[in-house]
């Protein structure tokens, strides 16, 4: 099993009201390449810190599938993506996907991700979306799962 770098990506400043979201402009770390075989499983963490102290902030999670998009403003409502339906035997969760952060914190979740031994080999794209106080925010990312 191949485990690959680790990434940290900061939110975006911009004209809308919403950013950076309450809490201060967090950061978020996670892998985003891992290499598996069918009928394997692994974790990845993922680290979100809260920097300025200011009112405490809903978060939550989602992963799927997904395409990346040539052209899109994420200042327009536009996102980097097309979802995908998620194909048999690979199997994704996270956990916790919904808390309140507070400021001055770190908060780790877990991603599970299971192929089937049925799991065709290839690239497969996820796209991990972060939303504050239910607000989509630009510092999500994408993990590419390997299946070898």
């Amino acid at each position: 099993m191949y485990l690959g770098l680790v990434i940290m990506v900061l939110s975006c400043s911009g004209s809308g009201d919403s950013y950076p979201p309450p809490g201060g402009a967090p950061s978020i770390r996670f892998q985003n390449y891992v290499e598996l075989g069918p009928g394997e499983a692994t974790s990845i963490s993922v680290l979100l810190t809260i920097r300025r102290p200011e009112d405490p902030t809903s978060v939550s999670y989602k992963v799927f599938r997904a395409r990346k998009v040539a052209e899109y403003s994420p200042w327009k409502g536009g996102v980097p993506y097309e979802k995908l339906s998620m194909p048999p035997g690979l199997d994704i969760s996270i956990n916790p996907s919904d808390f309140v952060a507070y400021p001055k914190k770190t908060y780790k979740s877990t991603m599970e991700i299971k192929t089937s031994p049925k799991l065709p080999e290839g690239e497969y794209q996820l796209f991990l979306e972060v939303s504050f106080n239910d607000e989509r925010w630009p510092g999500s990312g994408w993990i590419t799962v390997n299946v070898k």
